[in-house]
């Protein structure tokens, strides 16, 4: 039971991330997501109340920031529901120690009684009333899709991101985008040299930016440090927020590849000290920058 506890708690964690990427969804749907999350929340609960841990269990309905009540026939059916369950649950709680025939026939009626109410499918589920999309390019970017881009691991990575707002005919029917919310996050993938051991922690770059788009458009830079020589897996992820200060997870997402190299100095360097020879004086080059 524990197990299916978890994962009724596991599907209405999905069903956050769902309504957090329904940027252009019309409020019904939205409140109907909620009413499906809060349903696995209360079997979660029932669970937990009747048959693992009475004393730890608790119940709290809440709804997702961004929806408003619609009233429609399902909600009230689903909310008369709650209500009964856990008027049920309560009482039985209070009146008998767990855990007996009573409490698994509480736990039944309460999957039927949810199971009773038809699904409702609102218009989002048919048509998009609005439609809102989000368009990245990278700069640099590789010469080919496989391709890593090269970067000496002593110099710091100019990632340059530009995007388009796309919309439909009737943008902003629902809700608005205030700004776009751009998340880059670099992975080390492969070490190279001696040490090629990965670290446990290979999250090498972690970096957040707002950026209010102008006519649709907007542009922001990214200064990115591979100083572990090795592949690194770069991802930027874009999320709007609307003018309510709410964060949509709407998307795209892209990956690119960066080798980081030794720079020719160090490795030099490494190479005269490996032969026990002198060492090189520093000089400068092409390769570095100012």
């Amino acid at each position: 039971m524990k197990v299916c506890m978890e994962e009724f708690r596991s599907l209405a964690a999905r069903y956050t991330d769902c309504h957090q990427s329904l940027f252009d969804a019309d409020y019904a749907t939205l409140r109907n997501v909620e009413l499906q999350q809060q349903s696995c929340l209360l079997v979660s609960h029932v669970i937990e109340a009747l048959i693992l841990d009475p004393q730890a269990a608790s119940f709290q309905e809440h709804g997702t920031s961004g929806s408003v009540q619609t009233e429609s026939e399902y909600e009230r059916r689903m909310m008369s529901v709650f209500h009964h369950v856990l008027d049920e649950v309560e009482g039985l709680s209070k009146k008998h120690p767990p855990v007996s025939h009573l409490h698994t026939n509480c736990l039944c009626d309460a999957v039927i009684a949810l199971l009773k109410v038809p699904l409702s499918f609102q218009r989002y589920f048919f048509q998009k009333l609005q439609s809102t999309s989000i368009k990245l390019a990278l700069s640099p970017s590789p010469r080919t899709p496989s391709e890593p881009i090269p970067v000496q691991n002593s110099q710091q990575l100019t990632l340059k991101v530009e995007g388009v707002v796309q919309h439909g005919s009737t943008p902003g029917l629902f809700r608005k985008i205030q700004s776009v919310c751009l998340n880059v996050t670099s992975v080390l993938q492969s070490k190279t040299g001696p040490d090629y051991k990965i670290p446990l922690d290979s999250k090498t770059n972690e970096i957040e930016q707002r950026v209010e788009p102008h006519n649709d458009f907007f542009s922001t830079q990214f200064l990115l440090n591979f100083s572990i020589l090795g592949t690194h897996v770069v991802t930027v992820e874009a999320s709007v927020v609307d003018e309510s200060g709410i964060e949509w997870k709407t998307g795209p997402k892209t990956v690119v590849s960066v080798k980081s190299l030794e720079d020719p100095y160090s490795q030099q360097l490494r190479h005269q000290l490996q032969q026990g020879g002198p060492q090189p004086t520093p000089q400068r080059s092409s390769y570095i920058r100012f």
